[in-house]
């Protein structure tokens, strides 16, 4: 580990839960090579971490608060992944020791080692303290700088080690006797962020940020209209895939994934979609008040929550996929319609189930040329993330073969679980 590196240009240190961590490598890697943007570097990841749970991506950034701002504002759906945002502008060092809970090691060293970093961390602040008193000073004055005030709020990773941090830093302050006035650690109103964050065993990534260049809070808890949690994955897939895809859908015209609003459709036709295994109606709500589908049907045995089914454009077909078909079809022939988008996040035990019953609606002739498809694959078996990959490229490339599926995109969203791949795509 380059210890040098990290102290010089890690600017920015995301929290991912660890299973989360692949695939925010990805969307890092995805957000810098097909957008263009040289704002954002990753400098390195560490899967394993002292918190079993949680892994950290470090990152150089031209401006970490507008980078972060600008994910949350275009790409929402990255919150998913999130746990915290440390930003760290000022004062970046490297600090050995270790910082082992005196509780868990009931040692002597662990004692010593508090001691030792509330010295280091105490230095960090009055460093800062003194470079932004010089800073604010009228140059032409010869008397002492006064000393601007400094109220800093501890973050430490592992947040086991916060209290014994953040306790020891207070009980130097209170021994050295010095006024709160001066230089204080709040956990409201501060001037600054001081960030605490172990890197390796042994060491900590250590540094400051000005209270106003911290990134926003990952806040996930929300008022929330959602039918259910998988409302998010349909959401996430439309969003990403029209960044991948932008190019396809104005040269041909056809918006099967497009946003609620006054966005083309093909000519004089309405968009008809089809949600199957709905229940309990989050992806056919979203589909129905999101995008710009006209009309929803809903295929599943099961109810659909009060709030979808009173929807005035959701058909609720309330039979298996496979009663459903003879059905849908006799009634878009009626109409003289076909089905521009059909969805699926139905929990089937075999891999391939999904696709077939996709397959089975192709073969009845009820989609319309170019129609899109957004399908869950659900890996219910193992536990190796290739080996769910590549199961779900056995599908796609059925999808290919079967129906000449093209603009395919295999994703693993931040929605989606460790076993479950998103494909997305059009066919023919």
């Amino acid at each position: 580990m380059d210890y040098h590196l990290l102290a010089t240009c890690a600017n920015l240190v995301l929290q991912v839960h660890r299973s989360h961590l692949e695939r925010m490598e990805r969307f890092l890697k995805v957000y810098r090579d097909d957008e263009g943007r040289g704002d954002v570097e990753i400098l390195l990841t560490l899967k394993s971490t002292a918190s079993k749970s949680c892994s950290l991506v470090l990152l150089r950034a031209t401006d970490g608060k507008a980078f972060v701002e600008r994910l949350v504002v275009r790409h929402g759906f990255i919150l998913q992944g999130l746990n915290k945002i440390y930003a760290i502008t000022n004062e970046r060092s490297i600090m050995r020791g270790s910082l082992a809970p005196v509780e868990e090691s009931g040692s002597s060293t662990a004692m010593a080692d508090v001691a030792f970093t509330s010295k280091y961390l105490l230095k960090t602040l009055q460093k800062l303290q003194r470079d932004a008193s010089r800073a604010a000073q009228d140059g032409r004055s010869t008397a002492p700088p006064r000393k601007i005030p400094v109220a800093a709020k501890v973050e430490v990773f592992p947040a086991k080690l916060q209290r014994g941090v953040v306790s020891g830093l207070a009980a130097l302050l209170d021994a050295k006797s010095i006024p709160v006035r001066e230089l204080d650690v709040s956990p409201a109103g501060q001037t600054h962020t001081l960030s605490v964050i172990q890197i390796d065993s042994d060491a900590f990534l250590v540094g400051v940020a000005p209270a106003e260049l911290s990134p926003p809070v990952v806040d996930r808890v929300h008022a929330s209209t959602d039918v259910c949690r998988a409302e998010r994955k349909l959401s996430e897939a439309f969003e990403r895939y029209r960044c991948d895809n932008t190019r396809s859908e104005v040269d041909d015209g056809y918006h099967p994934f497009s946003a609620a609003g006054p966005t083309p459709k093909r000519s004089g036709d309405p968009l008809i979609a089809v949600d199957c295994g709905a229940a309990p109606g989050g992806w056919t709500k979203f589909l129905a008040e999101r995008t710009s589908c006209d009309e929803v049907y809903a295929i599943d045995p099961g109810e659909l929550d009060e709030s979808v089914s009173s929807l005035p454009n959701v058909q609720h077909m309330k039979m298996t996929a496979k009663e459903a078909m003879p059905k849908l079809r006799e009634d878009l022939t009626r109409r003289n319609d076909k089905v521009g988008l059909w969805v699926s996040d139905m929990c089937v035990h075999d891999i391939p189930k999904q696709v077939d019953t996709f397959l089975m609606a192709y073969q009845k002739g009820v989609f319309q040329p170019r129609a899109g498809f957004v399908l869950t694959i659900k890996c219910n078996v193992g536990h190796a993330s290739w080996r769910f990959d590549s199961w779900a490229k056995e599908q796609a490339d059925r999808l290919a073969r079967d129906v000449g599926a093209y603009d395919v995109s295999i994703m693993h969203l931040f929605s989606n679980r460790i076993g479950e791949r998103t494909v997305v795509g059009r066919v023919k």
